[in-house]
């Protein structure tokens, strides 16, 4: 089990280094605007615009510098889930208790396991990888924007996670040494790596973005429900307590839905010069509004 870690961390910088290593490829062979042609009109690729490096900067920055713009709403938000969370550690052995009464059947099984992909990096990373390389050479580029999206949310709200895991050594259900159980700064043993749960936070990831990009009632409902699955399947594996799946649910969530909601604010707003028509029947400047 001490591999499980690593593999994460693993995953995580791959993710990383994989959206860096793609934009630098996709951007190395632009050039510099030749002067010379300038009365031709330049061919627009919105969907080549969401996977720029300054653009996936400009969303870390954004989730980065959250603190300092929090504003009341944000900040009620923060208490109620940190008040929730405080809640749930205070009930973690009573709802482990209710969740191993459940009796074992095959439907419980294929469902727990069902939840406990949709939590893992290995296969969502992936997943999102390949969505994002055809949403590029179909030129779809809403379906390049939800892949870049949610690969950055998992980046950073993974990131979080791990230091809160070294950080807090928190003892795992199956050790029977009680939900209090923080031992401190803890690197190399994972049964002291409970909070927060990583499988939360990766479908959070997934179910924050798609909550802000589509803003559908029945996406929110759909996506609620997957993370659900997950949360369930790591308390019912006796691999975290509900305090764990919830605050991590809670970072995945309020990570991607930050980074959507402000990608989608920039592209609403953005007007592009596109071309500067050179007839003279037809002076002007032609401004093309990307929604």
């Amino acid at each position: 089990m001490n591999n499980i870690l690593p593999r994460q961390l693993i995953n995580i910088f791959l993710a990383v280094l994989i959206i860096l290593l793609s934009t630098i490829h996709l951007t190395a062979g632009e050039s510099l605007p030749d002067k010379s042609s300038s009365e031709k009109p330049r061919e627009e690729k919105p969907y080549l615009e969401e996977i720029r490096p300054k653009k996936i900067w400009d969303d870390i920055s954004h989730v980065i510098t959250f603190p300092a713009r929090m504003d009341l709403t944000g900040s009620l938000i923060l208490a109620g889930v940190l008040g929730a969370t405080g809640i749930f550690m205070s009930q973690d052995e009573n709802i482990r208790g209710r969740i191993r009464e459940i009796p074992d059947n095959d439907g419980i099984n294929a469902a727990a396991k069902a939840g406990k992909w949709l939590g893992d990096g290995r296969l969502i990373v992936p997943l999102f990888l390949v969505s994002g390389a055809g949403g590029y050479l179909g030129k779809n580029q809403r379906l390049v924007r939800i892949s870049v999206e949610t690969l950055e949310t998992l980046a950073l709200s993974g990131l979080t996670v791990q230091i809160l895991k070294f950080s807090t050594g928190r003892s795992r259900p199956f050790r029977d040494s009680g939900s209090w159980d923080f031992t401190g700064p803890s690197v190399s043993n994972e049964a002291f790596h409970s909070f927060p749960s990583g499988h939360a936070v990766t479908i959070g990831s997934v179910a924050g973005v798609l909550a802000g990009e589509f803003e559908s009632i029945w996406i929110d409902l759909a996506a609620g429900g997957l993370v659900g699955l997950t949360a369930f399947q790591r308390m019912y594996a006796d691999r975290h307590w509900a305090s764990d799946v919830f605050f991590g649910s809670a970072i995945g969530i309020a990570t991607g839905y930050s980074i959507a909601r402000h990608r989608k604010a920039i592209t609403a707003a953005r007007i592009l010069v596109t071309s500067v028509s050179l007839q003279s029947a037809q002076p002007g400047i032609q401004f093309t509004y990307i929604f």
